[in-house]
Parts: structure tokens; C-alpha cells; sequence
């Protein structure tokens, strides 16, 4: 799971070579997406095969995950995170018999290379029967700091006191913040002030290179075990658990909207060379809620009657993907059209006349809008944490801080 990995960015924008040479052998979606524009929300529905409104629950993770269904059947399962959302302290071991979370990239001590040497020698490591290994990679997720040679020898951006040069300073790690820059990076985040277009220029182009950090990261992973004789002999999914905005639609980073850079993730999915499929690319709507009925499928287990995604390997026919965020806002996407519904409004886009979502067209369309707004209707709970105290161990807690939230949600 690499965090905040825009589909849109993947590839086209960013150098990614590896994961580029890695889809050549692999089933790619083309249109998949994530059930919310953060970690918790997606992570959650991911592991439970069920949607946020059940999955994530005063901020925890709710009902049986896929991990446990394998467990009980005979599978070793380990977790490596280094996104303290992904965490003991909200759920995410539940099932896994071994749960490492690792230090941010912004705090002292964090090693870009220990989480997948621990990953790969317990793959490697010779063991009864199967291993499920979940790592949760957090760049290209800011602070957009990586290390040469992935960041270029960029000057000083002067920027004049205000909350502009706080969130900067948050989002770019390049100096250690003060509990102010922390406020002031949550003013701009919620749209209270603004960035100039130099400036989210100049933070695309950082997160550009945390992205080809991430991608270099995943490729050495895949290297050790290609070398060791083991990558045929695995299943691999790489995804990512939203998208990253760059002042599109107002917005910036994530968490906040449910357009397509926010919600539109990779996926994609190589099996293991004994039952290897020809590489395709599908371009159908799925989802990482999916994911959980697929894995089981694999495994040869049935899948439970709850979960509410589909086998991505066996699809049937077009079904829906239903993202969610606070506030009861929410998103379908069905075909090429795409609703984005909250109590203020509805909006109509069609993704393939236009991809930018840029042209409303639900006072044209208003049947489609009714079609639509009943598949969420059917979903309309939304996920339950506003007003839920977090209560993470103080460790935790500054490792959040220290990636820029201030603690009311990812």
C-alpha cells in the first residue's frame, strides 16, 4: 500500500519505472477507487471487504477482516505500517499474528529501508505453510522530503509570514515545524487561505519526487525477492489508499473532496507464476473494497455472505464504486458518470467527456441523478468519528502531528 498515490500521478507525471515494468506482467485497473480520500476510511474497507459506514467506526476498525478469515486457516499474517493511522491504536492489528508500525519519515531515526528488510526476510524466511504480508509504504504521502538522489537541489521558496509559509514548512519537512506551522497548515488544508499557483507548483513538483521515491522502494522490494527465486512463487497487489490534490477544485492534499485526485487510486495486481493470467488492462469501475473477497477467492476460502465487494478476478457485469468523507458527503460511480452527493448539492460529471469533473451536468440529466443518488441512498450512513475523541498513545499522537494533522482526523 503506497499512501496518497494520485492514479492520475502514476506514470504520466511522475518517473515510476518500476511499477510501470511491474504492470507489464500484471492485471492493471485502470479505474479503480478508494472508499475515501484518507487512510482510515480505505484501509478499513479494504481489510473487512465492507464499506466505511460498518468499517470504520468511532474511529476504529469494525467487524471480521480478511486477515482473520486466512489466519484461521493456517496463514501466517504480519503487518509493517509506517502511517500511524495504520496502527494498533485504531484496530489495524486485528488478525495479524506479528503488527510493526515504524517511525515516520519526519521523525528522527526513520530508516527509508528497514520496513521492507523486515518484510522481505519474513516472506523469505522458511516457514510452514502460507504468509500474508500487508506493508503500508507511507511516501509519497508529505512531507515531500526524500533523499537524493530522488530530491533535486531545489532553492528556498520566500514566502512571506502567514499561514502560507507554515503549511509549506509542514508539507515540505525541509525545517522542523512549530505547533504554529501545525495551525497554520491546517488553515490552508481547510481552505481558509490559499496557496499561489507557484507554490502548488513548486509542492507537485516535491511530491513528484516522493513519488519516484516510492516507486524505487517498491522496486527494490520486488528486487530481493525476485533474487531469491521468491516473487514468482507470490501474489502481489499494489495500491494505494487515495489520491493527493494540487489546488484542483480548491483543494490541497487530501481528506477533503471526493473528485477524482483524491479518490482514484492504482491497482494493480500480478499473480504468482503457477496461475499467471496474460497481462490485461481492465478499465471497468472496481474498488479497493474488492480486494478482501478477491484475496479469499485466491486462497480457495468462501467468501462471507457481509462482505460487500465483489472477486476482481471473476467479475460479472458492472457494479458501482461508493467512496465516502465526513459529513454524510458521498460519491457512485457507475459506468462513465459520477455523482458526488452532500446535503448542499448534487453533482452530475461524465468521467469520460470530462475527466477533470469540471462541467455539472445533473440539471440535465436529472434521471441519472436519481439513479445514482438511490445507490447512495442505500449506503447513507456515513462514517461514524466526529466528535470521537482520539486516544492514541502519545507516541502515536506525535507521529501524526508530525505529518500534519492535528488530530481531527486523517
Amino acid at each position: 500500500m503506497l499512501d496518497a498515490a494520485a492514479a492520475s500521478e502514476c506514470g504520466d507525471r511522475a518517473e515510476t519505472p518500476h511499477l510501470q515494468q511491474f504492470a507489464k506482467e500484471a492485471l492493471v485497473f485502470e479505474r479503480a477507487y478508494a472508499q475515501g480520500p484518507q487512510t482510515t476510511l480505505s484501509v478499513a474497507s479494504f481489510l473487512t471487504g465492507r464499506y466505511p459506514p460498518s468499517a470504520w467506526v468511532d474511529r476504529r476498525l469494525r467487524g471480521p477482516t480478511v486477515v482473520e478469515y486466512l489466519r484461521e486457516t493456517g496463514y501466517t499474517t504480519v503487518a509493517f505500517s509506517e502511517n500511524p493511522w495504520v496502527s494498533e491504536s485504531f484496530g489495524f492489528e486485528r488478525g495479524f499474528s506479528e503488527f510493526t508500525v515504524g517511525a515516520a519519515p519526519s521523525v528522527a531515526g526513520f530508516d527509508a529501508d528497514q520496513t521492507l528488510r523486515d518484510a522481505a526476510a519474513l516472506i523469505l524466511e522458511d516457514r510452514e505453510g502460507p504468509i500474508l504480508t500487508y506493508v503500508h509504504l507511507l511516501p509519497p504521502h508529505s512531507p515531500y522530503r526524500p533523499p537524493a538522489p530522488f530530491r533535486a537541489d531545489h532553492a528556498p521558496r520566500d514566502l512571506p509570514p502567514g499561514p502560507q509559509a507554515g503549511f509549506m514548512k509542514v508539507a515540505l519537512g525541509d525545517e522542523k515545524p512549530t505547533r504554529e506551522d501545525y495551525q497554520d497548515h491546517a488553515t490552508v488544508f481547510w481552505g481558509k487561505a490559499h496557496l499561489s499557483e507557484g507554490d502548488l507548483e513548486y509542492l507537485h513538483v516535491r511530491y513528484l519526487e516522493n513519488l519516484a521515491f516510492a516507486d524505487a522502494r517498491v522496486g527494490a522490494f520486488l528486487g530481493v525477492l525476485d533474487q531469491q527465486n521468491a516473487l514468482d512463487d507470490t501474489l502481489v497487489i499494489v495500491t494505494s489508499d487515495h489520491g493527493e490534490a494540487f489546488g484542483q477544485h480548491g483543494h490541497v492534499l487530501h481528506s477533503t473532496s471526493l473528485y477524482d485526485e483524491q479518490i482514484r487510486v492504482p491497482l494493480i495486481i500480478r499473480e504468482p507464476m503457477r496461475y499467471r493470467r496474460p497481462p490485461q488492462v481492465a478499465r471497468e469501475v472496481v474498488q479497493l473494497v474488492d480486494l478482501a473477497p478477491t484475496l479469499l477467492r485466491l486462497a480457495g476460502l468462501p467468501v462471507p455472505d457481509a462482505m460487500e465487494g465483489r472477486d476482481l478476478l471473476e467479475r460479472r457485469g458492472p457494479t458501482p464504486a461508493l467512496s465516502f468523507m465526513r459529513g454524510g458527503t458521498q460519491a457512485v460511480v457507475s459506468g462513465r458518470l459520477k455523482l458526488i452527493r452532500s446535503e448542499e448539492q448534487d453533482l452530475l460529471f461524465d468521467l469520460v467527456a470530462d475527466p477533470e469533473e469540471l462541467e455539472d451536468l445533473s440539471a440535465s440529466m436529472s434521471r441519472e441523478v436519481e439513479r445514482l443518488s438511490a445507490i447512495a441512498e442505500s449506503r447513507r450512513a456515513h462514517p461514524g468519528e466526529a466528535g470521537t475523541a482520539i486516544t492514541a498513545d502519545p507516541e502515536v499522537q506525535e507521529q501524526l502531528r508530525a505529518l500534519g494533522y492535528l488530530l481531527d482526523g486523517p
